[in-house]
């Protein structure tokens, strides 16, 4: 990471890089003037096509530094609120495409700014600035039309125009608007299948998707529509329990498992179905439980394993089995109490263990303890 260079070096560079083709064309032509007879035109046109390509390599390159960056650093910078230090790499990249506006990328680069897009977007979203990560959105959406109109078959296109519709459906959802938020993640889902039908390896043709199928559901649930939601969380958790057998050590696959028998659980609940969602909580406990004995350290596993324990404490709750819920939710708590001593400036942390606490009392009350 200390040799890597900071945004505001990233953007002097990309900056000038994207200045070459333009030095090169002004050098090309004085010396296309001195040049006589066709054999001199003709190499100069070939010259100049090849710094051309020399050009476009370089200015890919950067635009793929600048997505690496993103990608890698954003997450570390989101955990100690220091999303601001991406600022100036997240405005060259909007002065970026501005820029090229009026000219015609090639579609290497047009798919990495897509990206890109996408990412600025995400970034801008995280700092609360709604409407501009929309902008940036739409953007990275008409890009992958375009591609998508010349490369129908071509995954990465397609990964990157569900990518696009997925952020656009996320920002209705944030502005209270389920159902624009719907209309979008149905166009991610349709991109989906197309996408994963040539992506490289199972795991990702499975989670494409799978995510594509979870937000369709996330925002029938917010429109009331439980039956509707539960049919495609159903059909997720299929998915990810048929590539649970085909690789039952992978560990990956198992925490996608897990994750999506949580969300089939709150589909479950939502559409009344108590005893089948505390079945696919319990499902979701002992593979939480099996994760966390083999790395005990995890602190992600132990967390995600006390959230579980606390959903299960509300179901336990709900179809009478109080003694369970007490024995839950007092796990839940003292697992979330480690956790806090470990990381006391975590948030998110202190605000569960207030919420485990709560669903403790709530327990024991009942229970009549």
């Amino acid at each position: 990471p200390s040799r890597r260079p900071t945004a505001l070096e990233t953007l002097r560079r990309l900056q000038w890089i994207q200045r070459r083709p333009q030095r090169l064309l002004r050098r090309g032509l004085v010396a296309a003037i001195l040049l006589a007879g066709a054999a001199g035109a003709t190499k100069y046109t070939l010259d100049l096509a090849t710094e051309r390509a020399r050009a476009q390599g370089r200015t890919e390159a950067a635009l793929g530094m600048m997505e690496t960056l993103f990608t890698e650093q954003v997450p570390v910078l989101h955990e100690v609120g220091r999303l601001d230090a991406f600022d100036a790499a997240a405005e060259g990249v909007e002065a970026y495409f501005t820029r090229i506006a009026d000219e015609q990328p090639t579609d290497t680069e047009q798919v990495q700014l897509a990206r890109l897009l996408n990412l600025v977007g995400d970034v801008r979203e995280m700092q609360g600035r709604g409407e501009e990560a929309l902008a940036r959105f739409e953007e990275a959406r008409v890009l992958a039309d375009e591609l998508a109109a010349r490369h129908p078959d071509d995954p990465e296109v397609l990964l990157v125009l569900g990518a696009a519709e997925f952020y656009i459906g996320r920002n209705d959802l944030q502005r209270d608007d389920a159902g624009a938020a719907l209309d979008r993640f149905q166009a991610y889902l349709d991109a989906a299948p197309r996408s994963a039908a040539h992506a490289p390896d199972r795991l990702r043709a499975v989670r494409e998707v799978s995510y594509a199928r979870t937000a369709v559901a996330g925002a029938l649930l917010d429109l009331g529509r439980a039956d509707e939601a539960l049919a495609e969380q159903e059909q997720v958790v299929a998915l990810w329990r048929d590539l649970c057998a085909e690789r039952p050590g992978d560990e990956v696959v198992r925490l996608d498992l897990a994750d999506n028998l949580s969300w089939l659980a709150s589909a479950q609940r939502q559409a009344g179905h108590d005893e089948a969602a505390h079945d696919s909580f319990e499902e979701e406990l002992e593979l939480r439980r099996d994760m966390v004995a083999e790395d005990p350290r995890n602190a992600e596993a132990r967390a995600r394993l006390s959230y579980c324990l606390g959903f299960l404490a509300d179901i336990h709750l709900a179809t009478g089995r109080l003694d369970d819920a007490v024995d839950s939710a007092l796990e839940a708590r003292d697992l979330l109490a480690g956790l806090c001593e470990l990381d006391p400036e975590n948030a998110d942390l202190a605000v569960s263990l207030e919420d485990a606490e709560q669903t403790l009392a709530r327990a024991e009350v009942a229970a009549g303890r």
